[in-house]
């Protein structure tokens, strides 16, 4: 696709920040905010923006963000129903979803870079037979903006 020298300075602009007010947009770009709106709505219509997204870099926020394969040692279903309820009640973590396979529960967690570290808090509550940790650097964060919403 051939795009105009404004097309290209107005998906410059989103691409810093795609949730950049038109009237910013337009400063910007030196041009005026009805040529924007008109821009957008046809880069639109030609689906060349389709959403709007960003990614979080984590390390520069000085935010960890892990997720651990765990391998519980657990004989009996309540075992099981305490570890999913203090992982609901973790400040620390996101989610816990029960996996089938060689481990037993994946957690996603997030903590400053500061605080301590999570899985020896967890083993001293729970009979952890082994983990996997995996370290997470950056997430692209999508958001679809319905059309009414992007004038």
């Amino acid at each position: 696709m051939q795009f105009s020298g404004n097309e290209k300075a107005v998906m410059r602009e989103l691409k810093k920040n795609s949730k950049m007010p038109i009237i910013a947009i337009a400063k910007e770009t030196n041009l005026d905010t009805k040529t924007v709106v008109n821009i957008k709505r046809h880069l639109e219509a030609k689906e060349v923006i389709r959403q709007y997204s960003i990614v979080l870099n984590y390390k520069s926020l000085e935010i960890e963000r892990e997720q651990i394969l765990i391998q519980l040692n657990v004989g009996e279903k309540q075992e099981m129903k305490r570890f999913l309820s203090y992982c609901r009640f973790h400040k620390n973590i996101l989610t816990a979803l029960k996996i089938i396979g060689n481990y037993d529960i994946i957690l996603t967690m997030e903590k400053l870079d500061k605080e301590k570290d999570i899985i020896s808090e967890l083993r001293k509550e729970f009979d952890i037979l082994g983990y996997k940790l995996l370290k997470i650097e950056q997430v692209l964060k999508d958001t679809t903006i319905p059309y009414p919403f992007l004038q």
